[in-house]
């Protein structure tokens, strides 16, 4: 069983843990508490975090595009104000040292257990601007005290003090005269009947060791919590009590401490019962310790998170298997992590209903044991969905939708690398439209737009799944023919592809016709390099370009002494890098 003080700084480990930026605001904005994340992340100490507001003037932030994030607009302001919760918010925040760390924050406002009055609000921020994730830790430490002495005859009343008891309330030898009675006298009022209740234990023996917590003056007039303890080392003949000596020693500040430590462990509780994550807290028996509504939620567990308090969660894989994609990397790879007990951050995962998840796996140590662990899982569906249509807009041209020209270089190196089949054949293709400019100055750009998208859809019917089409730019088109070719059959593809575009294309209410001509370089016979394919098939390009519309060239049948640039010629351009 954790004690109170180990149960906080498990948490306050949990916290340090967190991969992402926490913070905890009043209702007037104020930072209460923040991690060390946060400290991290902007660049300022706890100290100075602490009682900052979101719309101090040295808070300075910006927007995406450079324009000044008012104060007022920051997330966890805008959830005190409305109280509802901010998510996926951007912003740039100027750091001391001068460099500028963008955060993505998420602020929820925080309600009394009846969710009646808002008494503050959580805000968490990871760093996007690098993916850095470190881990600190707390160390509570309390120093040790010195004990007073003290020693009682019953018989006499007298009570003797020892100097240490003496400096530590302050009390001068020449001028107290220490006795029972004002003993009594010095314990705060309302303490006196449980320090007498406590006594009269001992003295019948209900108790080995007399152990009493009250508040007592100290010679300023101060009250302070003492402990006091002390046995009877002498009985007489009718077991009444003759000596009794114990110790007193000043407690106010380990019971401030306590104080504290039971108001950040409700506080920290809050925090995590409010986190925009799915948390369970799990101890060394796998019973469960804590877990959030967010985490029922994940996994579609009915129960209220308090009810779930003390679970077996020894088979709770094995019945969540089937949410996953991957039931049995699920399964195997959280035994692996309970085996070993390192931390793991930001695995991927994915679910049947096309969720993503990111599972982070924290154990917990405590004075070097294993106590249990924590699972934290975030929902980065929408993230990763941005992500993917980011990188496909980069990688793909917007008009067309095929791949792009860094696409196909890409591609291409890869099919090339060393650890590729370097025997292994196919072609490039390197094409244009006859007559595209005519097309533009006549109907328009608008119409030659619609008719590369013509273009590429009939390009891509005469081709197979496996074979890569790309816009390179403008009207020209490169293809890398996935295959094990003989010339001929590459020639039948051009073939193809030259009498499916010469046909006419219906763009609005004009019927236009273009033709196309193709460069072929064959690897490895034409070259065994992207620049050095791309050019070849450039070349051949420009050599059925002299024959005419609708024309093709492979590269093997230029005549060295009349191939384009040997004799003054300017061969066709294109871009290599």
């Amino acid at each position: 069983m954790l004690t109170t003080s180990s149960l906080f700084e498990d948490y306050a480990n949990l916290i340090q843990a967190m991969p992402e930026g926490l913070v905890m605001q009043d209702t007037d904005g104020r930072i209460k508490v923040c991690n060390p994340r946060a400290e991290e992340i902007l660049g300022l100490s706890r100290a100075q975090l602490t009682g900052l507001r979101s719309i101090d003037p040295n808070w300075r932030a910006v927007h995406e595009d450079g324009t000044e994030f008012p104060g007022e607009n920051h997330p966890a302001m805008v959830a005190l104000r409305t109280g509802k919760e901010q998510r996926n918010v951007l912003m740039g925040v100027h750091r001391p040292d001068g460099s500028r760390v963008w955060i993505n924050i998420n602020s929820s406002p925080v309600y009394d257990n009846l969710r009646r009055h808002l008494t503050g609000v959580i805000s968490t921020f990871s760093d996007v601007t690098a993916i850095k994730r470190t881990e600190r830790r707390y160390r509570f430490a309390l120093d040790a005290m010195d004990e007073g002495l003290w020693d009682l005859d019953f018989i006499t009343g007298e009570l003797y003090l020892n100097d240490r008891w003496h400096e530590i309330f302050g009390f001068q030898r020449d001028s107290f005269t220490p006795d029972a009675r004002l003993m009594v006298h010095l314990i705060h009022p309302e303490d006196r009947f449980e320090a007498r209740q406590a006594l009269w234990r001992h003295l019948r023996n209900q108790n080995d060791i007399y152990n009493a917590t009250y508040r007592m003056q100290n010679e300023t007039g101060e009250y302070r919590w003492i402990q006091d303890r002390g046995k009877v080392i002498e009985w007489d003949e009718r077991r009444r009590p003759r000596r009794m000596i114990g110790t007193q020693r000043d407690i106010t500040q380990l019971r401030e401490l306590q104080r504290g430590l039971h108001v950040n462990h409700a506080r920290l509780k809050n925090l995590i019962m409010n986190f925009d994550a799915a948390i369970l807290v799990e101890d060394e028996h796998r019973k469960i310790l804590l877990v959030n509504q967010k985490f029922c939620d994940v996994f579609g567990i009915p129960a209220r998170p308090e009810m779930l308090i003390g679970v077996d969660c020894s088979r709770a894989a094995e019945q969540a298997r089937h949410l996953f994609l991957d039931p049995e990397d699920f399964v195997n790879r959280i035994d692996e992590l309970l085996v070993h007990q390192k931390k793991s951050l930001a695995e991927e995962l994915l679910t049947v209903r096309g969720k993503a998840l990111e599972r982070d796996y924290i154990p917990i140590f405590f004075e070097g044991e294993y106590r249990g662990h924590m699972w934290i899982y975030r929902d980065i569906t929408e993230r990763k969905n941005y992500q993917d249509m980011i990188t496909h807009k980069a990688f793909h041209d917007y008009l067309t939708g095929l791949p792009n020209r860094d696409f196909f270089l890409q591609k291409l190196d890869d099919r090339l690398k060393p650890d590729a089949a370097q025997a292994e054949r196919f072609s490039i293709f390197y094409m244009d439209l006859n007559g595209f400019k005519q097309v533009n100055d006549t109907y328009g750009h608008a119409a030659g737009d619609e008719l590369l998208k013509e273009v590429a859809l009939r390009l891509k019917s005469v081709l197979r799944e496996n074979d890569l089409l790309a816009r390179m730019g403008g009207d020209e088109f490169a293809l890398l023919l996935n295959a094990d070719p003989e010339s001929e059959s590459a020639q039948d593809v051009a073939e193809r592809i030259i009498g499916s575009i010469k046909k006419p294309f219906t763009v609005g209410e004009h019927s236009i016709t273009v033709g196309i001509c193709v460069g072929i370089s064959v690897h490895p016979g034409d070259g065994a390099d992207p620049r050095t394919l791309l050019h070849h098939a450039d070349l051949a390009l420009y050599a059925a370009r002299a024959r005419g519309h609708n024309q093709m060239h492979f590269f093997q049948t230029i005549d060295i002494n009349k191939k384009p640039g040997a004799s003054g010629q300017v061969p066709h351009k294109i871009a290599f890098t």
